[in-house]
């Protein structure tokens, strides 16, 4: 539904490229940045999602000429309100040389509240779906914390027990251990994702 070139949008990425060909463009460890875009709806609707397609060359060699095109699917935060064929809606494009995400400015735009959404692959679920692994951490959640409760802490005056434990998932994903945490007595529970 809606439409942007990015080529033309990203063609000053490669005017310092060593290669002739202005389409081509390394990518290392420092590509990174964002761009404000400006798409166009073709069609009434409520986008979600934006496809990004692009036109690689693989191969080490410059005389190994393989085009590959890749086409992926990126959400957007939220369903945008319904949409007109002509309409134009910025949307913010950002990079590195590992990940591509695309936001929106204009919450007005949202059908819905804007709130992160999560494609888990089909290990995740598994994962979290796995009873004997997740009652193993929620009794070792229980251990620590109680351990960490009967310790002394100068904190609270040297006193027995009544320490404040305070537990931080890194790496959390959706939350199970977080939550683990919190019912098995912790007073604080940090989250820390990437994502």
């Amino acid at each position: 539904v809606l439409k942007y070139d990015l080529q033309a949008a990203f063609s000053d990425l490669h005017k310092n490229s060593d290669s002739s060909d202005s389409a081509v463009h390394s990518v290392g460890a420092d590509f990174a940045g964002s761009r404000t875009l400006r798409f166009t709806s073709t069609a009434p609707g409520q986008p979600d999602t934006v496809l990004l397609r692009c036109t690689a060359v693989l191969g080490i060699a410059a005389e190994v000429e393989h085009l590959q095109t890749f086409d992926n699917l990126h959400s957007l935060p939220a369903r945008l309100e319904k949409l007109e064929p002509g309409v134009e809606v910025e949307i913010c494009c950002s990079w590195t040389a590992h990940r591509i995400w695309f936001e929106v400015g204009d919450f007005c735009l949202f059908a819905t509240l804007p709130f992160s959404r999560t494609h888990l692959l089909d290990w995740y679920s598994e994962m979290m779906n796995d009873g004997p692994r997740n009652r193993a951490f929620a009794a070792g959640l229980v251990e620590a914390i109680d351990r960490a409760r009967a310790t002394t802490s100068p904190t609270n005056g040297g006193e027995e027990g009544g320490t404040c434990c305070r537990v931080m998932d890194l790496g959390c994903g959706v939350g199970v251990l977080s939550l683990l945490a919190l019912r098995a007595g912790a007073d604080k529970v940090t989250g820390v994702e990437i994502t």
